[in-house]
Parts: structure tokens; C-alpha cells; sequence
């Protein structure tokens, strides 16, 4: 009896233990979840791991001065991804590595920006460029409410 009592009380302990590792890992995703958005450095590996989409990952470091965001607009079922570059406004190597990866620019943007698309994606990336607070963000957003906008207002 008392045999099976220390190894129930091991395995409960094991559990516990486990799920306070898992619960400390995915932490970030759950405060954006109930915060709705989330400010992060690459060197925060959590959020970072988590939160960032491959291709901002990979995205060239056009400044060594730059940080992470991602927000969830439930109203709108609107994700959004940003990285922004401080002290700086050149964009040739973003817009050289976003052809690379097969993205196009638009005619048309929903915001004050330049805008990207990828053929058979519903993410819209934009790049604003604002030279007078001197930094670039580039911007993915996945929301249905972009199929619509880019629907009427094609390439």
C-alpha cells in the first residue's frame, strides 16, 4: 500500500511539474491572448520562438537597433506581426529579399505604405517608411477583412 502511495505521488508530481514547464514556455502566447498584443527583442527566445513568423525571422537586419510586436485584434480576427528598424529609412534590402521570396508589391495599400502580396496567400505585408521619426516597420498582417480590400482593388 505504501508503495503505491509514493508512486501516485510521484506521478503526480511529475505531471505537475511538467505542466508548470510547458505553462512557463507558452506563457507569452497566452498574455497576448488575454492582453491582445505583446512588444518583444530577439533576444527575448520565448516570445521570439513563439510569436515571430519565419519570414520576419529571416528578414535582413537593415538596422542593429529594432524590435518585434504582434497583436491579435479579436474584433476583427485580425493577426499582426511587426518588426521595426530605428534609425533608419533605407528599404533596398527588404524589398530585395521580399522578391526573393516570391512576394509582390501592390498598386494599391490600405494603409500609408507600400504593400505585398504572395500569389495564393491572404497575408498583407506592408513597409512604412517613416523618415520623420527615422525608422522602417514592416508589417504582416492576416485578416479575411484584406481579401475583400485587395478583391476590389486588384494588382
Amino acid at each position: 500500500m505504501r508503495l503505491t502511495k509514493k508512486i501516485f505521488t510521484f506521478a503526480l508530481l511529475s505531471i505537475l511539474i511538467m505542466f508548470a514547464g510547458w505553462l512557463a514556455f507558452v506563457w507569452p502566447t497566452l498574455k497576448v491572448e488575454l492582453e491582445g498584443s505583446m512588444v518583444y527583442r530577439q533576444s527575448d527566445f520565448r516570445e521570439y520562438y513563439l510569436l515571430t513568423p519565419d519570414l520576419l525571422k529571416e528578414m535582413p537586419r537593415i538596422s542593429d537597433d529594432y524590435f518585434f510586436a504582434f497583436a491579435n485584434v479579436s474584433g476583427q480576427v485580425t493577426f499582426i506581426s511587426t518588426v521595426t528598424f530605428e534609425n533608419t529609412t533605407v528599404t533596398s534590402d527588404i524589398k530585395k529579399y521580399l522578391r526573393s521570396r516570391g512576394w509582390v508589391e501592390q498598386k494599391t495599400c490600405h494603409l500609408e505604405a507600400k504593400c505585398w502580396q504572395k500569389n495564393g496567400d491572404r497575408e498583407v505585408l506592408s513597409v512604412v517608411t517613416n523618415t520623420r521619426e527615422n525608422y522602417v516597420r514592416v508589417q504582416i498582417a492576416d485578416s479575411p477583412n484584406l481579401d475583400v480590400y485587395y478583391a476590389k482593388n486588384p494588382k
